[in-house]
């Protein structure tokens, strides 16, 4: 029986601009064309910065 490892799915809260945003990491690149936005929030960076403080893991969008 082959061994297949496991992928661990580490999703990333970035901020651009002050806007809390996932994006598709495949889509990064040095000069910045064709960034994929997967979900921007309406709050701001704050308000999850003190969900954060509290309860010690968010999940977003």
């Amino acid at each position: 029986m082959i061994s297949i490892p496991m992928t661990r799915f580490r999703p990333c809260i970035d901020l651009h601009n002050g806007r809390v945003k996932q994006i598709v990491g495949g889509t990064l690149s040095d000069d910045g064309g064709g960034l994929v936005t997967n979900f921007e929030s309406g709050y701001p960076a704050e308000y999850y910065a003190d969900l954060y403080r509290r309860i010690s893991a968010l999940k977003i969008g």
